[in-house]
């Protein structure tokens, strides 16, 4: 078992943390991206990125954002 629950995929879409659908539809990543869009910054870094689907979005709208997260697992499922 991993020392870190953030390791297990349980955790990003199962039973213990994120539940079905996952992390890429909540609703709190609208109001994050919504907040960072109106202030209109060069650039942002996402601590806690997950999955990093707020990066890829605000990184099409010109936003040039990074992301970091202690999960190995959750950087390794990052869309491209």
């Amino acid at each position: 078992m991993a020392d870190n629950i953030y390791e297990l995929p349980e955790y990003w879409c199962g039973n213990i943390g994120y539940k079905p659908p996952g992390y890429a539809d909540f609703c709190i990543n609208t109001i994050k991206e919504m907040a960072i869009i109106l202030h209109k910054p060069k650039s942002v870094v996402d601590l806690g990125c997950a999955y990093g689907y707020s990066v890829v979005r605000l990184n099409k709208l010109g936003i040039y954002t990074t992301g970091v997260d202690i999960s190995q697992l959750a950087l390794s499922r990052c869309p491209d």
